[in-house]
């Protein structure tokens, strides 16, 4: 089923983290929000707490020539990630599906500069490979992330 979710704005702030020694978990130093506005016109905001851990894009190593697990130089281009893995964890909060989830990190992929065919692949692969990882919180960190609608 194809979502018609599609983000029309975002605005984030200043996200600091720390990675491992083979960055493949980025841990969050401060608070810190990101607002995505929706094409249903509301805003959603992600508020997510000191220690929340992510994998960034959830890339084999193989593929990452591709498509990177992490851009020190795109923040954005993170957040799809880490919104992404938060939506998952928390099977989109009750309000999103599984393809909106998937539709978002899309969306921000390409608000980020990925092009067309990257953002399309990166959705296509989350298609095959993610469905196992709704509802999983690898990390434990769902508590750390709280989402408030205007």
């Amino acid at each position: 089923m194809e979502s018609k979710v599609k983000v029309v704005e975002e605005e984030h702030g200043d996200f600091q983290w720390s990675a491992n020694k083979d960055k493949t978990e980025f841990t969050l130093l401060k608070d810190a929000k990101i607002t995505l506005t929706l094409n249903d016109g509301k805003k959603y905001t992600f508020a997510f707490k000191k220690g929340f851990i992510c994998d960034g894009l959830s890339v084999p190593k193989v593929f990452q020539w591709f498509l990177p697990r992490w851009l020190d130089k795109n923040m954005l281009y993170n957040l799809a990630g880490v919104v992404h893995d938060s939506l998952y964890a928390d099977k989109g909060y009750k309000i999103f599906t599984r393809d909106d989830s998937d539709a978002i990190f899309r969306g921000l992929l390409r608000m980020a500069g990925c092009n067309r065919f990257h953002a399309s692949m990166a959705d296509f692969m989350l298609g095959i490979f993610a469905k196992s990882h709704w509802g999983d919180d690898t990390f434990n960190c769902k508590d750390l992330v709280k989402l408030t609608i205007k």
